[in-house]
């Protein structure tokens, strides 16, 4: 297997837009200069999920989820490193430059990424034979043709065929050095008393996508008329794979539901088919399975607004009212469309014109409150035992709707219909309602609880990509250091937004150098370290990738920065021999031009260099490092624009020399404690010996009488501290 290059990782996150990305998964609406939705890391009704075009960058500020664009598909689509970087690259069109991978690395891919790999390769063979053999044609090809399929849906939808014969899908994986493990596993193959077989042969073969693309397993329709085998093969349940949380049709619907801001919601593949064919493509369909939370909330990450259609089978309009209620109880707009007798979304697809279904779909829906009282009132309208039931049924529905104005105006359209007092209905329902609320008291608190916070201990859920490190238990810390890490924290976080950031200490650019440039010199005059281990390595990592990869767009970004000032100047200088006004006078505009043109060089040089860091981490193949960076990078709270208003409040960019001068010299404050307290207790400890030697001891007092004036001396610098000597 294979590892991408550094160089292509910074090619792929360069031409990454995270708006496009996380769009593909969550609709998103423009709000100032970023942009919202609904979390898709935890249940909410209330958007709090922001991303920043600018920056790059994702935060939830509800359940504190947070970074990069590889980061955003890691978590929520359970991508590798490379997985993700290669879900990028391909919808940048960017090629891919590989690299042999380590046998440590190679050892350390995960059981996932084979699944992947093997489900891929089983989606391409299905095609092969669909479209290459005389078998796939003559059989599966004429099937979907007889359906009414078109090469287009076949195409768009992968659809392919399993050849009937034992092993043919077995032989083939095996030649391509696919493991009967993985195999297995993905539900391609069956383990019997003479060996492997495949499980889909004689099959048309309908692959399932995740949100992102990925084929994560298959639906097998029988052709024969053999009633001793089931009509559908479906794949298990596997590490990539769990059908109460995929809905077929998504992927391929998913821009068409967040453009219409409205979903359609039908029952097999092939209704989802046709409907695409017809045109309608925001269509997916549960899989003939009733709905479930995970489903739901899958679709909530696109729209509110659902249409469901059923054919005319009672019974099966009956089972699914449940799947209904679990809807509403997430708050989703919910209307229902009846077809005609006799007619299912694929048939009815393909016997009508766009024109016609698209006016049907909008004459017959109805809400589904009206629908359900319609639908159970059949047969029992001179019933007032079995119309009591029905009451019972709907205010059930309706007790669930958390909102409680849509709760007020369904009680008054159940009024309407059934010809019962409204207040007995809502006296009725407030008992629905605490009887819905102490069957579930506590569902929705844990359903929006956030994930365990990040913390700086070197932990082992470390990416495939990065050689796992050994588990180390965390040092009980003393007050003391506990203070101290807080000040390396503080060095980190404005290493990783600002480490490649110009901090300008003369008249000129060239007496520039950078906050990590800084930072490095006074830790290393002193010869401080860093006591948190995951805080020692972001430090070297930092350095290292300034003194490599980081080279490339340092010099490119003064190259810009010199292009600026080089055009500022001779625009200025033009302007100034056209109306300078004696000597004196072009004096003093030539002053403020190379004034305005360092500017100039200074504002390009820190927009170009900002983020180098940022992305850099926001994007680090290991899991630990990547969500400490998250947390320290992404901001919770952002000052609101009624601040800045009338008055300027000056951003952390304006005061970083300021910042990092007082968060280095309070980490060197720190260090000086510690070396107090270990002074003391050194002290302490030769002082109770009985061979104590007083000389010695007399030493180390004079040592801490310095460590004292050195601490009152940085307390004096800092300005809020006392220091009294124990």
């Amino acid at each position: 297997m294979k590892r991408i290059d550094r160089e292509t990782v910074q090619r792929i996150l360069d031409a990454t837009d995270i708006v496009e990305v996380v769009g593909d998964f969550v609709s998103l609406r423009k709000r100032g200069a970023n942009y919202l939705g609904l979390c898709p890391f935890h249940n909410e009704r209330t958007p709090s999920f922001a991303v920043s075009k600018a920056k790059g960058i994702f935060k939830c500020f509800s359940c504190g989820k947070g970074g990069s664009a590889v980061s955003f598909l890691m978590d929520l689509e359970n991508m590798s490193y490379n997985e993700a970087l290669r879900y990028l690259a391909k919808k940048y069109n960017i090629e891919i430059v590989d690299r042999e991978m380590t046998d440590t690395e190679r050892e350390a891919e995960t059981e996932r990424e084979s699944l992947i790999a093997v489900l891929a390769f089983a989606a391409g063979h299905f095609e092969h034979i669909l479209a290459d053999t005389e078998e796939g044609r003559d059989v599966g090809y004429a099937y979907f043709r007889e359906r009414g399929i078109n090469d287009r849906m076949i195409k768009k939808f992968r659809l392919g065929y399993s050849l009937d014969r034992g092993d043919s899908l077995l032989r083939d994986a095996q030649s391509k050095g696919f493991s009967d493990k993985f195999l297995l596993m993905a539900g391609l193959v069956a383990q019997s008393d003479r060996g492997l077989y495949d499980r889909y042969r004689g099959r048309v073969i309908y692959p399932i996508f995740s949100v992102s693309g990925r084929v994560i397993a298959f639906g097998g329709r029988i052709l024969s008329s053999d009633k001793k085998k089931a009509k559908y093969v479906n794949s298990p349940e596997t590490p990539v794979y769990h059908k109460s949380n995929e809905l077929y049709g998504l992927y391929q619907a998913r821009q068409a539901i967040s453009k219409q801001d409205k979903c359609i919601l039908v029952e097999g593949y092939m209704d989802v088919i046709s409907m695409h064919q017809l045109g309608i493509e925001n269509v997916v369909a549960s899989s003939g399975t009733s709905l479930t939370i995970g489903q739901i909330r899958l679709l909530h990450r696109f729209t509110k607004n659902i249409t469901v259609i059923y054919d005319a089978d009672p019974a099966g309009i009956h089972a699914s009212l449940r799947g209904i209620d679990l809807l509403l109880a997430e708050e989703m707009n919910i209307r229902v469309l009846l077809l005609p007798p006799g007619e299912d979304p694929d048939s009815f697809a393909q016997s009508h014109s766009l024109t016609e279904v698209e006016e049907y779909i909008a004459a017959h829906e109805v809400d589904f409150i009206s629908f359900k009282t319609r639908i159970l009132l059949e047969g029992v309208e001179n019933d007032p035992i079995k119309r009591a039931g029905v009451v019972t049924e709907v205010l059930r529905s309706i007790a669930v709707v958390p909102n409680e104005v849509m709760r007020a105006e369904y009680v008054r359209q159940t009024s309407r219909m059934l010809g019962i007092d409204e207040r007995t209905l809502a006296l009725r329902l407030t008992k629905e309602i605490a009887a819905v609320a102490e069957k579930r008291p506590y569902s929705d608190e844990a359903d929006t609880q956030p994930d365990a916070p990040a913390t700086a201990a070197v932990s082992a859920t470390a990416s495939p990509a990065v050689t796992a490190q050994p588990v180390v238990s965390a040092p009980i810390l003393t007050s003391v250091d506990r203070r101290r890490r807080q000040c390396e924290q503080a060095i980190v976080r404005l290493l990783l937004k600002y480490a490649m950031v110009q901090i300008n200490a003369g008249d000129t650019p060239d007496e520039s150098f950078s906050m990590l440039e800084f930072v490095a010199s006074e830790l290393e005059t002193d010869e401080i370290d860093f006591i948190d281990p995951l805080f020692r390595r972001i430090f070297d990592e930092v350095v290292a990738f300034a003194g490599g990869e980081w080279k490339d767009a340092v010099a490119n970004a003064r190259v810009k920065a010199d292009e600026v000032r080089r055009r500022i100047l001779e625009e200025g200088h033009e302007k100034i021999r056209r109306e300078a006004e004696g000597l004196a006078d072009i004096e003093i505009r030539e002053a403020q031009l190379a004034e305005e043109a360092d500017a100039g060089y200074f504002a390009t040089l820190d927009e170009a260099l900002e983020n180098i860091s940022e992305s850099t981490f926001l994007s680090h193949p290991d899991d630990t490092v990547r969500r400490v960076a998250s947390d320290l990078i992404v901001e919770k709270y952002q000052l609101s624009k009624i601040h800045t208003k009338y008055v300027h409040v000056a951003t952390e960019r304006e005061m970083l020399p300021e910042l990092v001068s007082r968060a280095v010299m309070e980490l060197k404050y720190c260090v000086i404690d510690s070396e107090i307290a270990a002074a003391q207790a050194l002290i302490k400890a030769m002082s109770s010996a009985p061979d104590a030697d007083p000389a010695k001891i007399q030493a180390l007092v004079a040592d801490l009488q310095s460590l004292f004036q050195a601490k009152s001396l940085f307390a004096k610098r800092l300005g809020d501290r006392i220091v009294t000597q124990k």
